[in-house]
């Protein structure tokens, strides 16, 4: 299925004020095991309720798709993630909670997020059964369709109060579902990818690099979602790129691309 309309995603990935290359968070490597462990949130404004159980399977679809289309592309550069996510077959990667404040003020509802995964989330047993250091959570929200603000990511940085790293999906945004295009976009943020779509101070991503991307890398997946040849964007399959800039910040290849020399743009966290 394919929404004839050309869709930039507009993802936010809040970065570090310091240093925010020094550590990895909870998603270190795009490497091995990796635990998905999601989260159905309600909120004072929003609730699941009756589209819970029909959420639930196009969670899972668009993580299988996001996850596929990743792993493919790490494999190229001699990677092998192997994605733990299917909460229907491992029951401890699901929670289910409501957070008493509005989802969309961002301070709020990561400090609560962080509190409800300290307070009810076992990473010691969930690290040691599926024998990995490597995790991080979806918060899955049930936005109406009118809803304007996008999915956003909580990657590290040094400092963060807590390791966790989070990315919150919005069911909607201006009336479009989510695709599995935005799902592996977000994924992404959190093993170090950054978004090329805007301008950045602490990438040095200035207004004339951003152009560059444009330029250059207009089929990116950090670029957009979109089907830049076709035209709208797909929910059974991911057609963009993940270019050796974005392996270069993932941790995939330690060479520096010709781009990031060029650019002269800060090194990745990984090397």
């Amino acid at each position: 299925m394919k929404i004839k309309f050309i869709l930039f995603y507009l993802s936010i990935c809040f970065g570090a004020v310091g240093k925010p290359f020094s550590s990895f968070g909870s998603a270190k490597e795009l490497d091995g095991n990796i635990v998905v462990i999601s989260i159905f949130a309600d909120d004072l404004c929003t609730s699941w309720n009756q589209n819970y159980d029909k959420y639930e399977e196009t969670a899972i679809k668009n993580l299988k798709i996001a996850t596929n289309w990743i792993t493919k592309k790490a494999n190229k550069y001699n990677k092998n993630p192997k994605f733990i996510y299917d909460f229907h077959k491992n029951k401890d990667l699901l929670y289910r909670t409501k957070f008493l404040i509005n989802i969309e003020n961002w301070s709020d509802c990561i400090n609560s997020t962080w509190k409800y995964i300290e307070n009810n989330v076992d990473i010691q047993s969930i690290k040691a059964k599926y024998e990995t250091d490597n995790y991080f959570f979806l918060v899955f929200c049930n936005t109406k369709r009118t809803n304007k603000y996008p999915s956003i990511t909580r990657n590290y940085y040094d400092g963060m109060k807590y390791a966790y790293e989070i990315s919150f999906i919005k069911r909607f945004r201006q009336s479009w579902e989510c695709c599995p295009a935005i799902v592996a976009h977000e994924i992404l943020h959190n093993f170090g990818a950054h978004d090329l779509y805007c301008a950045d101070d602490r990438w040095q991503f200035t207004k004339e690099k951003v152009q560059y991307f444009k330029n250059h890398y207009d089929n990116d997946i950090m670029f957009t979602i979109s089907d830049v040849k076709k035209g709208g964007v797909h929910y059974n399959k991911i057609t963009n790129e993940l270019s050796d800039f974005d392996a270069y910040y993932l941790g995939l290849m330690s060479k520096k691309p010709k781009d990031v020399i060029k650019l002269n743009l800060p090194p990745s966290e990984h090397f």
